[in-house]
């Protein structure tokens, strides 16, 4: 390539970076004045933000550069490049290689397996405690399950039915046991089944990757280790549907492949991903719906018939499974959820390049994702044997996830959201650059030959593995006591994972409420749910749930109906003259609770509110 023309691109790419930062905060795109949003109190209400800003400002800003890139080099190489039809039409342009390595990457396959299910049966279980809020949202939402027998009716549900509800069933039923101990540990084992999907899925790159024999394995281990090591605390549970729809996808773009049964699959997860995570459920079905528009354009009919049913059957089995009255609930939830959330709770994201908090972690990531995009072009456009030009097309879709993961971060600009949301850039570019790195390697005849002879190649594995072994901190000890272990710790007392505090007023509240069948919460505590063993009165059984006015008028009504007796609240806070967190996004329940409860006991991080007797 031409040096000169080379840095021009460059320019006029970093260029459009500067203009895409100055742009970002022209844009501004009024406050709705829907009655419904008007009347939600959060940030975006205090500023008069409309979220949709948020959107517009975080595509201009990654995808001018991307444009600015691919306008740049069809102008410069137009005659050097694939034809965009070429590559949606494309197809394995040189054979697998198939030769021995085939065997040593299995088997290094079933190592890094195996280390990552010792590393889980011999990790110590946490002992930390409790999560009011995130432990208490899967664990109470399952309380209510039991009593009610309702799902989207009994509960709503801001993350899913999966989070909130059948993981902890599951784990209460598959240990034996209703403890914190027991959800804990099932989401300890989802997080083991999410690592092991994404080992399969570097498997499968692997498989597909044009090098040697030996450098297979090695860019195998290697991608394991970086990305075990450096990245996989990026990896959320939630993100589990994602995977298998890479690993689906991988499988159907591999050379030769019978897919088949594998794009059944894919139209079964729309469903599957919608009950583990809304979010989640979206992303993945964002992309179900560009994959089957990219079915239709190369006449793939039959994928395209195939994906579709597998889409059809799945919803059909839902609704008939939970019957109409929950779908209704769950339509409702859903869309609630979908609409309203940001409204509610999000925070305005930093303007990338600037001192405000969490700019520069956003700032890496933005930078990380154009980059990203920017590798994809030149891997599908320009003419290279990274992969085959049919496998390069899942590169394609893995940067649809790098785009579309980020959204999470956008209404909830914090510096956790947004490192959960870095996870698919990391696979895509360590993948890539450790392709790079190995064809360097390969160019030197020396460093080649070197490696090619077998001693120093083994030496090179076993080296790799044993890192990879240490960082995952496998403990063959503890891996043989783990049946016991797991029992001694499912069966441990919920009151271990309280503080001294907790423990006092939770056998407080069981005192005072012992004759309850019901009570509500107005606190983002969501556990005392679980704790006391007593379902909420209403379907908002913690107060995060509540987005609208309308849950707030829901939660009233239900509560008048039900004649709720108790109500829990937050303790006062010195900082607010009355009733304290978060009583100012829900001044309908406030005033309705000033009016119609008083203060029954004060329990320290607690206090207990009674219906007045004249009710």
């Amino acid at each position: 390539m031409d040096k000169k023309k080379i840095l021009l691109i460059t320019l006029l790419t970093i260029f459009s970076l500067i203009i895409s930062k100055f742009l970002w905060t022209k844009i501004n795109i009024p406050y709705s004045e829907n009655p419904n949003i008007t009347n939600i109190v959060g940030t975006y209400s205090k500023f008069k933000y409309n979220p949709i800003n948020e959107v517009i400002r975080y595509l201009l800003f990654i995808f001018l550069p991307i444009i600015v890139f691919f306008l740049s080099i069809q102008f410069f190489y137009y005659k050097n490049l694939r034809r965009v039809k070429d590559i949606i039409y494309s197809v394995n342009n040189f054979q697998e290689i198939k030769n021995k390595s085939d065997l040593n990457l299995n088997f290094c396959l079933i190592i890094i397996l195996l280390i990552t299910i010792l590393n889980f049966t011999s990790a110590s279980f946490p002992l930390g405690k409790i999560d009011m809020f995130h432990e208490g949202q899967r664990l109470s939402a399952a309380i209510n399950y039991l009593s009610n027998n309702g799902l989207w009716s009994s509960s709503f549900m801001t993350i899913g039915l999966f989070y909130e509800v059948l993981q902890s069933l599951i784990a209460f039923n598959l240990f034996e046991s209703q403890s914190i101990g027991s959800g804990r540990l099932i989401y300890i084992l989802l997080g083991l089944f999410s690592k092991l999907s994404l080992i399969v899925l570097i498997y499968q790159i692997t498989r597909e990757v044009n090098l040697e024999k030996n450098y297979k394995v090695i860019f195998f281990l290697i991608v394991c280790f970086l990305i075990l090591v450096l990245t996989i605390k990026n990896l959320h549970n939630r993100d589990l549907p994602l995977l298998l729809l890479l690993n689906f996808l991988a499988h159907t773009f591999s050379t030769n492949a019978k897919t088949l049964i594998t794009n059944f699959l894919i139209g079964i997860l729309s469903i599957f991903s919608i009950i583990w995570s809304i979010e989640r459920g979206v992303y993945l079905n964002i992309t179900l719906l560009i994959l089957l528009i990219f079915y239709l354009y190369r006449r793939n009919y039959l994928h395209f018939f195939l994906t579709v049913s597998g889409i059809t059957i799945g919803w059909i089995i839902f609704y008939l499974a939970i019957g109409q009255n929950e779908f209704y609930h769950f339509y409702n939830n859903t869309k609630d959820v979908l609409v309203y959330m940001d409204y509610t709770y999000g925070t305005i994201h930093p303007v990338p390049f600037s001192g405000e908090d969490n700019a520069s972690r956003a700032t890496k990531i933005l930078v990380t994702i154009i980059f990203s995009g920017i590798t994809v072009i030149y891997l599908n456009f320009f003419e290279n044997k990274i992969f085959n030009n049919k496998f390069k097309l899942f590169f394609i879709f893995l940067f649809i996830f790098c785009v579309i993961s980020y959204r999470n971060a956008l209404g909830l600009s914090d510096s956790y959201h947004m490192k959960h949301s870095e996870i698919f850039t990391e696979i895509l570019l360590i993948s890539l650059f450790s392709y790079i790195f190995l064809n360097f390697i390969t160019s030197n005849k020396l460093v080649s030959n070197f490696i090619n002879f077998k001693i120093v190649f083994n030496f090179i594995i076993i080296g790799l593995i044993s890192f990879i072994f240490y960082f995952e901190k496998v403990d063959l000890k503890k891996t043989f006591n783990f049946n016991k272990r797991l029992l001694v710790y499912v069966q441990q007392p919920d009151n271990v994972f309280l503080f001294d505090n907790q423990k006092k007023q939770i056998a407080d509240l069981k005192y005072l409420l012992n004759d309850e069948k019901c009570i509500d919460l107005f606190t983002h505590d969501a556990a005392i749910l679980y704790l006391l063993n007593k379902p909420s009165c209403n379907k908002y059984y913690y107060t995060f749930t509540i987005l609208t006015e309308n849950h707030q008028k829901t939660f009233i009504n239900e509560s008048k109906v039900k004649k709720t007796n108790y109500i829990v609240l937050n303790a006062p806070n010195e900082k607010f003259k009355g009733l304290w967190m978060p009583t100012y996004q829900y001044p309908l329940i406030k005033n309705y609770i000033e009016k119609n409860y008083l203060l029954f006991k004060e329990l320290g991080l607690w206090n207990l509110y009674q219906l007045k007797k004249n009710l």
